[in-house]
């Protein structure tokens, strides 16, 4: 019964992660096929400085209208579904309302094979590590029974398998020749989610 409702629940995940990265794909038709981590914001031009800013850009950009897409199953980080209004939108996804993490510096023409949306981390740098050890627990870093959903820049999203099933800071399986589905590629940087204040 816990296994099927499981199946769903990730199910659902990968589902919102695929939505995520299509509104991506959009934003970055709109542009010069870079993605909303590339997004200039406020009178200084600064970048987003977490996931939840860059991905806010969806709402500014009108691509997007619900925060519902940005939660998952058992996570601590869950949308309230108030995105405020335009031009702004400083209600959408605020502190402690988006699952996910994104790779820093992607374009839509780097390699497929690259993680560009995956589940938040326990560690959030490049070759991240989550908290096996809090399997299905609405903690940040927390793991699914089998692994961790990633959204790769080809747009497919997968349930990817940990290298160990326990352990409070643990990389994705290796692929062979000890690597795994991020230390194949360059060093790139990450957004991490915004985390309410304690």
């Amino acid at each position: 019964m816990r296994q099927a409702a499981e199946r769903r629940e990730v199910a659902q995940g990968i589902s919102n992660c695929r939505q995520i990265i299509v509104a991506m794909r959009i934003y970055s038709a709109d542009g010069r096929g870079t993605y909303v981590d590339d997004h200039r914001m406020g009178e200084d031009l600064s970048k987003p400085k977490t996931a939840n800013e860059a991905l806010r850009v969806l709402f500014q950009q009108g691509i997007s209208n619900n925060e519902a897409i940005f939660g998952c199953p058992h996570s601590p980080f869950v949308p309230d579904g108030n995105i405020g209004v335009a031009p702004d939108f400083k209600d959408a996804l605020t502190p402690g309302e988006n699952h996910w993490i994104l790779t820093i510096g992607l374009s839509d023409s780097n390699s497929g094979s690259t993680p560009l949306v995956y589940e938040n981390a326990a560690v959030a740098r490049w070759n991240p590590k989550w908290n096996a050890d809090a399997k299905l627990k609405p903690v940040p870093g927390r793991t699914w029974t089998k692994g961790i959903i990633i959204g790769m820049n080809d747009s497919s999203v997968a349930l990817q398998k940990l290298a160990t099933p326990e352990g409070s800071e643990v990389p994705l399986k290796e692929l062979g020749k000890g690597e795994n589905l991020f230390t194949q590629h360059e060093d790139f940087d990450v957004l991490d989610v915004a985390r309410k204040a304690d």
